[in-house]
């Protein structure tokens, strides 16, 4: 989850990733993301998740995080996969899970308010990827040692 990172230190996360790996290493990455248009206003605004669920947390954009691999890091792109529509679907499931729970949320103690705020959250971000104002991306990132022909990997969807 990039997003809870923080974009003050993505630099440093994408430098450490890429001198931990082999160098034919390849790397997986899923992130929530944005525009890359809209990135720099959101960067310094403060949404209700960023105020109020995951204060820190900086959502980011295919550029940004590019452009961070670029300065720090001899990591690059070999595969993005948009996966957008699944994420609503997942946020819809983990909506109706939690409701169907609740009694059990309500008998660990959380109030009423953290609820309420859950609830909020989860249909914030499902109506925020169903409109596409928010995506979800999945990421293969290589070392310069790695060769294409072993790509997709066994297994994977197409493979």
């Amino acid at each position: 989850m990039i997003e809870a990172v923080g974009c003050e230190y993505w630099d440093t996360l994408f430098k450490v990733c890429s001198e931990r790996l082999r160098e034919n290493g390849l790397m997986c990455l899923k992130a929530i993301t944005m525009a890359d248009q809209a990135f720099d206003r959101y960067r310094r605004s403060y949404d209700f998740i960023r105020s109020h669920v995951f204060p820190g947390s900086c959502l980011t954009s295919v550029a940004a995080m590019t452009a961070s691999l670029a300065r720090v890091t001899d990591l690059r792109l070999i595969h993005l996969e948009e996966i957008t529509p699944h994420y609503v679907t997942t946020l819809r499931h983990w909506r109706q899970r939690f409701f169907a729970r609740l009694d059990e949320a309500r008998a660990l103690g959380f109030p009423e308010s953290f609820i309420r705020l859950w609830e909020f959250y989860l249909c914030y971000c499902e109506g925020g990827f169903a409109e596409r104002r928010i995506g979800d991306v999945q990421m293969v990132l290589a070392k310069p040692g790695y060769r294409e022909s072993r790509w997709p990997l066994p297994g994977a969807a197409g493979a």
